[in-house]
């Protein structure tokens, strides 16, 4: 029995809506630890809150976490009100927004969205030639962002473990420092006067550059969080040690909320339906090149792999004698080594790879060579065959270059001389300048030895560490 002066204590108000919330994302979840789900639950609540995602008080009545009262209206409501929330933004009523003043409206809106939710929603806003978001053709996609939302932060929330897995590790299968010394070569190429900096026309481009691999919603989310100066510049140098966190986060909501990517099946169904679609002949064979689009395609989409990654991929498909790629055999091979680059589960068996990879000093030498002879020995070889001595060759011409390497003091196997293949772009007319792809084929090579060295020391079961050699 109670003390006559023991203290009553009551139920805050909301409390039950956020109890009875709790309960339905738990069904929805189905956690195998509900302690935990909870947990991160509230977690998530609290976080929510410290940006501006709403209260626990009455807006808990609507039964959505941090105040969302997006569940209490209609589609068409929900339209509206987006419609009048652009419009509000949109000063001079010409139908367009830049992202600076997207985001601003986002988070003044009535719907009271976290950072997090805004960032997801500026992830899908792909802006114009212009660099501005037509906002009266994004309004219906917004609605049904807006509502996915709420499945999405269920998922995010019941699967907050696993993705603690990407935290410290690795980007798409590499390292932090590797990461951004691409991406600062990438701008370092464009930024032609030294200055450090780039308009943002530059900058996007410099996104977009297949060498990157970044998906569309990687560039969307990286051109919302840029600052341009006065002059209309970004300093790439203070803005690239931001670039990592902010892709990392990328990766995580798009493992947790894109089926494909969780499963290996998945990742192969999805090849096989792009190669499928390729196919217009219907003979299960493609040339390289298209094989190689067609990755690059899936890249920009979701997959986020750089070109080198790409290559790496490519150097496992088996080639008939004119060069055509059979899919059908190519899409489970390739599908196990993307899955190890991507599942957050098997990322920290790939860091540990590549540390001891480094640590051998594999990392530094191949086939007893420095870098710098490797490199001689291959333009030495295409010089050789530029018989005319104009810098360039055929596509044809520099393909048997490569053929003839596999012969010659490199001794390079199948598998490598057709990663150099896959690597070859032409000009305009069909012609390579040997001279400036010298440097990318040797990060090639040493790619391949260092991939073929993860999955025969981080996989021990499955496709993925069992390489495949092209005939």
């Amino acid at each position: 029995m109670p003390g006559l002066y023991q203290q009553q204590l009551g139920i805050p108000p909301g409390f039950p809506a956020i109890l009875k919330a709790l309960a339905r994302e738990t069904l929805r979840a189905q956690p195998d630890n509900i302690y935990e789900f909870a947990a991160r639950y509230f977690l998530q609540l609290v976080e929510d809150q410290k940006h501006g995602g709403g209260d626990y008080g009455d807006d808990a009545e609507t039964g959505e976490a941090g105040g969302n009262r997006m569940a209490s209206l209609s589609n068409s409501e929900l339209e509206e009100l987006v419609m009048q929330l652009f419009v509000a933004a949109d000063k001079d009523n010409n139908g367009y927004l830049d992202r600076a003043e997207f985001k601003a409206a986002l988070r003044s809106s009535d719907l009271n969205l976290s950072t997090k939710q805004i960032r997801w929603a500026m992830e899908e806003a792909d802006e114009n030639a212009n660099g501005v978001v037509e906002y009266r053709e994004f309004v219906p996609i917004m609605v049904q962002i807006l509502q996915a939302m709420q499945a999405k932060e269920a998922a995010l929330a019941a699967e907050q473990a696993i993705a603690q897995q990407a935290e410290t590790l690795l980007l798409h299968g590499m390292p932090q420092a590797e990461l951004e010394a691409l991406i600062l070569r990438t701008f370092q190429k464009s930024d032609t006067d030294g200055s450090g900096t780039l308009d943002r026309a530059e900058f996007k481009k410099c996104l977009l550059d297949a060498d990157l691999g970044l998906s569309r919603k990687d560039v969307n989310a990286l051109m919302s969080e840029i600052d341009v100066d006065g002059s209309g510049t970004i300093d790439y140098t203070e803005f690239l040690p931001l670039c990592f966190n902010i892709l990392v986060e990328r990766q995580k909501d798009e493992m947790l909320t894109n089926e494909t990517l969780r499963s290996r099946s998945a990742l192969e169904n999805e090849l096989l339906d792009s190669f499928q679609e390729a196919d217009t002949q219907g003979t299960s064979l493609l040339p390289r090149a298209t094989v190689k689009q067609v990755l690059q395609e899936l890249s920009f989409q979701f997959l986020g792999l750089t070109n080198l990654q790409i290559v790496t991929i490519l150097a496992q498909a088996r080639t008939t004698p004119d060069g055509s790629v059979n899919y059908v055999a190519f899409a489970p091979v390739a599908a196990a080594m993307i899955h190890t680059m991507v599942d957050l589960l098997q990322q920290k068996q790939r860091a540990d790879a590549i540390l001891r990879f480094a640590q051998t000093g594999s990392a530094q030498a191949m086939r007893s060579m420095n870098p710098g002879q490797i490199k001689e020995l291959m333009l030495a070889a295409f010089k050789e065959a530029d018989v005319a001595a104009s810098g360039t060759l055929s596509r044809d011409e520099t393909i048997t270059v490569l053929l003839s390497l596999g012969a010659s003091e490199l001794a390079l196997s199948t598998s490598e001389v057709n990663a150099l293949i896959s690597a070859i772009d032409g000009n305009e007319d069909g012609q390579v300048q040997y001279a400036e792809v010298v440097d990318f084929m040797y990060d090639v090579l040493a790619h391949l030895e260092r991939e073929a060295f993860i999955q025969s020391v981080a996989y021990t079961t499955g496709a993925a560490q069992e390489p495949i050699l092209t005939s």
